[in-house]
């Protein structure tokens, strides 16, 4: 989180007054803008670091001072929480926030979007849905004809269902993949009112919702994990290391964003102590001793990670090595239809697929929810529970060994 201060300049104008200085600091860098407010140094309180009350205006200034430091912490948790953010694209964020009449001059729709784009601190992967989501507008207004663009006054009930049945019916598009332009629409549309551009409000209502359909992603169970962790992969060291990676991921949790990050001054005895790339939360994880013996094989450290695309690819191979080869069949529903597809497991494995199978392995061994979310970090039970892969028939067998356990649900003979 950054810290936010305020200072006088220390070159007085000609009647003496002082311009207000706002200061953010964040992971060792600094930046420093006028708040566009001046004050003579007898009026300012050095320790409160606002205009002491006692003075006409002090009410009116020292308010604006608390609105724009409440902005800036929002704007850190909201899009740069992620380590080391770029100050060139912090500051102009913050001038946004203090002069916000500039941004008014943005007027069209797709003038704002294309600049929120260009300037968001957000993840490739975010940056390129952002973009599609932006070139399907674009084709939604050609094939509908339309003799005016997009604007903010457009996007009401009639667009949203005009839109779903343009992306559903007419791309041919899943239900997970029209949630996803709907929940970018309604980002570009937040964020524009955020900043006082428009105020229809209509894309708030409930009916214009972001729809989803469960995912039918894999999990492997110990037995499977316990193969892949013991293949022979030292005549192939791109696939140790990869295999490597994804079995501590298996046992503690941590996305692939986070294995990075995994060196020996972050682990004390046998706990690991992380911040999150995502979340920016600090997570605490006891190593299973797959995990240490791993460590230990690497000095401590973990070999440098690679891209997200390349690691999908050769976990594949690995997982093809180890014999992971049922058959799982995947529904979703397309252009208004189920979809079934066959696939052989091994070729469903990704990086995600570690952490679902380290919250699921978790579960089943009758860890409590809430000690698996402290780690992975899911904020409600609801959400978690829709992260772990149990079938119904694994849900039964728990609560059968969870009888046959305990004294309390054996009935006595009278």
């Amino acid at each position: 989180m950054a810290k936010i201060n305020y200072y006088l300049s220390n070159k007085p104008g000609k009647a003496g007054d002082c311009s207000i200085l706002l200061y953010v600091s964040f992971s060792n860098n600094r930046v420093t803008i006028s708040v566009k407010e001046s004050i003579h140094p007898k009026k300012w309180n050095e320790n409160t670091q606002r205009v002491k009350s006692s003075f006409t205006g002090a009410t009116s200034i020292n308010n604006r001072l608390d609105k724009i430091e409440e902005a800036v912490k929002d704007l850190f948790r909201n899009e740069f929480s992620v380590e080391n953010p770029n100050p060139d694209e912090v500051k102009p964020r913050i001038q946004e926030i203090i002069s916000p009449e500039k941004v008014a001059k943005i007027e069209g729709f797709y003038e704002f979007v294309e600049n929120f784009i260009k300037t968001a601190q957000r993840k490739i992967q975010t940056v390129k849905k952002y973009k599609g989501t932006l070139n399907y507008l674009r084709s939604f207004e050609k094939a509908k004809g339309m003799k005016k663009p997009l604007s903010f006054k457009s996007f009401d009930l009639d667009f949203y269902n005009d839109f779903y049945t343009f992306l559903e019916k007419d791309n041919n598009l899943a239900i997970n993949s029209i949630g996803v332009h709907i929940k970018n629409v309604k980002v570009f549309l937040n964020e524009a009112h955020e900043r006082g551009l428009h105020e229809n409000l209509s894309y708030k209502s409930r009916r214009f919702k972001v729809v989803d359909e469960p995912s039918d992603s894999i999990y492997l169970n110990e037995k499977e994990l316990e193969s892949i962790y013991t293949l022979d992969l030292s005549g192939s060291p791109r696939l140790d290391q990869v295999r490597d990676l994804f079995i501590i991921g298996s046992w503690t949790g941590l996305r692939f964003s986070d294995l990075k990050q995994v060196t020996k001054d972050k682990i004390s005895g046998d706990i690991l102590k992380i911040r999150t790339v995502k979340t920016g939360d600090f997570v605490v994880i006891p190593l299973h001793p797959t995990v240490q013996a791993i460590l230990e094989k690497y000095s401590g450290n973990l070999p440098r990670t690679i891209s997200n695309q390349k690691f999908n690819q050769y976990i594949k191979e690995v997982g093809q090595l180890a014999g992971i080869s049922d058959e799982v069949s995947k529904d979703i529903t397309k252009a208004g239809f189920k979809v079934s597809t066959s696939y052989k497991k091994y070729e469903l494995i990704s990086a995600h697929t570690a952490r679902r199978s380290f919250a699921t392995n978790m579960y089943l061994m009758g860890v409590p929810s809430m000690t698996i979310q402290a780690i992975t970090n899911h904020r409600t039970e609801s959400s978690f529970m829709k992260y772990i892969k149990v079938s119904k028939e694994q849900h039964a067998e728990k609560l059968k060994q969870i009888f046959q356990n305990d004294s309390r649900t054996k009935l006595k003979v009278v």
